[in-house]
């Protein structure tokens, strides 16, 4: 099949597309399976009296367990919020909860906390950190419009240890 220069350039942004649309992440169309790995992860962000740790345990479509500790936040106010906030975590299945009224602190330390370990979940790298995301192994499918008869064109990329395949 012999491509004009129209086609050429959808095929080239199709693939961009599939590409960015991973970047590190796991696509919904992957054959690998959901959007996590599953696992047990954890991460860290600041609390109110100094760092909160938040650990969940994932399958490879759901959170299915959350703690959060705080060693150093205030017992009776961010220390008695944190099971509370990793209740709202696993009800929310994600890092974007309410917090706790007075542990404000605490709550947004969760919130980092989940965050970065939901990033891990689902293999992507924390974002400053400069370092390269690792992609779950597998194949990753996007589709983009075409001109011409194509109607919609279709790229898949397979990923075996971090590499395109």
């Amino acid at each position: 099949m012999k491509l004009n220069k129209r086609g050429m350039v959808a095929l080239v942004l199709a693939g961009a597309m599939v590409l960015s649309s991973c970047g590190g992440q796991k696509a919904a169309s992957s054959s690998a399976g959901g959007k996590y790995t599953a696992g047990t992860y954890t991460g860290e962000g600041q609390g109110y009296g100094g760092t909160v740790t938040v650990t969940i345990t994932t399958d490879d479509s759901s959170i299915l367990e959350v703690t959060a500790t705080g060693d150093q936040e205030t017992p009776t106010v961010g220390g008695a919020a944190l099971d509370e906030l990793a209740s709202q975590v696993l009800d929310a299945q994600s890092a974007e909860i309410d917090g706790v009224s007075g542990a404000t602190g605490t709550s947004n330390g969760v919130r980092a906390a989940a965050q970065a370990a939901i990033d891990a979940a689902m293999g992507v790298a924390a974002s400053g950190t400069g370092e390269k995301a690792v992609v779950p192994d597998g194949t990753y499918t996007g589709k983009a419009p075409s001109f011409g008869v194509m109607g919609e064109m279709e790229l898949s990329v397979t990923f075996a240890d971090n590499k395109i395949t």
